[in-house]
């Protein structure tokens, strides 16, 4: 880290800097350092980071070390000052924060250069502005007092409380009072902008970290990162992706706004029922409406692989004026359903500004429905699917992905079944470079979810918001929480901890896992239908299965699974 300096405005120059976002979670390294290549060929005066620089979320000294020395090599590349803002990746706990505190200093302060001032916050460990230390809040706001001469005031804070309902305007007082021109933040993976009272709000996008909140790219999901160039009376701010510059307002947060309506309420579709093994014939309904504020005239149209799948009709012309709504119906139908994927998508063009058009894809959606068998003779839980009781289970085998392809998994079979007792599971995941397999995790309740694994979901009564989800490797090591639903949001207990008999094995091209859990271990279980959903990560190709899809931590989107009597 570089000294705080200050250069008086009588001998000001132009200058400029850059601004980084995210690069953690999930970095990806060939996107990170390519962008570090690139600042480098800027050759900027300094640079910013807004934070989450490291994965973090360990309690290894040498890891988070490890992540550091590599983060200030890729840093001392540039050849320039950089200046770091506290993201809750690189700190996390006390440990973490001396760490980084012996790196790079205090977690927030202030410099000053050409005349301008600069304000690095730290929001890192606090989800609201109520919850971050007074005495924090209390220098900002002398910090910002005591400068408010300065040329142009930048402020950067990782979380970007200037978007959050019940933040924003308690930290936009204090801006606008502090004179502040210029706000930077990251956190939640998209690139978007506001200006607020002639001050400029900007959420950097990943910078070589995962999208997250969007997919879309004009809601702002691309990699990027900005050049900030300063002169005397104006501020130019480019958005740079790989071989691109684009201006500060490609996305705003109307057009966020508007994308958002347009995919979550302009269409509604049914879902089809599929049972495993049975023809498909279904009639579904479809819900459009114009949320757009324009006339909508566009195509309807379905696109699926003809060999496979029948719907009809396959297009329709739909026209709604401002606010209007339209219903259709349409059939559809498949006699292979060992062939479920990819499945049919539809897909229209909704204009929604001048010369601005959105293109809407949706995947049918489906609801896979599954039997569960009662067994006489339970299966011995030996880590071998050889028992008579498997064998006259037709496991579950066809897994896609959330955007309705078919899975890029080696071939996985799963077994339900119980008795008066037990719920059963037994599975094979077949992998053809068995030496590959990685089976590392040997605690309970650490990140198996960085194994080769499956994860079940289970919900033992659909009457109820909770269900339980569990991860489990090749070596048996499994990772258990209870989940439910609260006013909209996703809540876990990972104190809840399964109670059950579990054993794997590992073959020449497969392992296999049994697991016995007793019913009881369910509050209010039923034995009539359950909801529950199955994935696959296969670690080697780092590729994902799903058995209901799209996954999401919602039991109204689970599979059905009806036990037999």
């Amino acid at each position: 880290m570089f000294n705080i300096f200050f250069i008086g405005l009588i001998l000001f120059q132009n200058f400029n800097f850059v601004v980084l976002g995210d690069r953690t979670g999930s970095a990806k390294t060939e996107t990170f350092e390519g962008i570090i290549d690139e600042i480098r060929v800027l050759s900027p005066d300094f640079l910013i980071n807004v934070g989450d620089l490291i994965e973090g979320y360990t309690n290894n000294k040498n890891t988070i070390e490890a992540e550091w020395t590599y983060i200030i090599g890729q840093l001392n590349q540039i050849g320039c000052p950089y200046f770091l803002t506290p993201g809750n990746h690189d700190i996390w706990s006390p440990q973490s924060e001396s760490i980084y505190i012996k790196h790079f200093g205090k977690t927030y302060y202030s410099f000053n250069y050409q005349g301008c001032h600069f304000v690095i916050i730290d929001n890192s460990r606090y989800d609201s502005i109520s919850a971050m230390p007074p005495n924090q809040l209390s220098w900002l706001k002398q910090d910002l007092k005591r400068n408010k001469k300065a040329l142009f005031t930048f402020c950067f804070s990782h979380k970007p409380f200037w978007r959050y309902p019940g933040q924003a305007e308690t930290l936009h007082q204090i801006f606008k009072q502090g004179g502040v021109d210029y706000v930077f933040s990251g956190h939640d993976h998209y690139y978007v902008s506001k200006v607020w009272d002639s001050i400029t709000y900007i959420q950097v996008g990943p910078s070589g970290s995962r999208l997250k909140e969007y997919i879309n790219e004009e809601q702002g999901a691309f990699q990027n990162y900005l050049l900030v160039k300063v002169a005397r009376d104006s501020v130019n701010i480019a958005v740079i992706k790989p071989g691109s510059i684009l201006p500060f307002d490609v996305v705003t947060t109307e057009k966020v706004a508007m994308i958002d309506r347009i995919e979550n309420e302009a269409v509604k579709i049914s879902k089809v029922n599929i049972k495993d093994s049975q023809t498909i014939q279904d009639t579904f309904g479809l819900w459009i409406s114009n949320v757009t504020g324009r006339p909508v005239n566009t195509t309807l149209k379905w696109n699926f692989n003809k060999q496979v799948w029948q719907i009809v009709p396959e297009s329709i012309n739909c026209y709604l004026p401002v606010g209007a709504d339209g219903y259709y119906k349409f059939q559809c139908r498949t006699s292979q359903p060992e062939v479920l994927y990819p499945l049919p998508n539809l897909g229209f063009s909704c204009p929604y500004q001048l010369k601005q058009t959105h293109r809407v894809k949706k995947i049918l959606p489906i609801r896979r429905i599954a039997n569960c068998n009662k067994v006489k003779k339970p299966p011995t839980i030996d880590g071998k699917l050889d028992d008579i009781a498997w064998e006259l289970i037709k496991p579950l085998t066809i897994f896609g992905t959330d955007q309705g392809d078919s899975a890029p998994i080696e071939k996985t079979l799963v077994y339900f079944a119980y008795d008066e007792n037990n719920f059963y599971i037994g599975a094979q995941c077949y992998e053809s470079q068995i030496t590959k397999l990685s089976a590392n995790v040997t605690s309970h309740d650490q990140p198996v979810y960085k194994d080769d694994h499956l994860n079940f979901i289970l919900q033992p009564n659909l009457d109820s918001v909770a269900y339980y989800q569990i991860f489990i490797n090749p070596l048996g090591t499994i990772a258990d929480r209870r989940c439910w639903l609260e006013s909209g949001k996703n809540l876990k207990d990972p104190n809840w901890d399964l109670s059950a008999k579990i054993k794997t094995n590992r073959y020449q091209d497969n392992w296999q896992v049994e697991m016995a859990i007793p019913l009881v271990q369910f509050p209010n279980y039923s034995i009539d239908d359950w909801g529950f959903n199955i994935v696959r990560y296969q670690h080697r190709t780092d590729k994902v299965g799903i058995y209901q899809v799209p996954f999401a931590h919602d039991p109204k989107t689970f599979a059905q699974l009806k036990f037999s009597h």
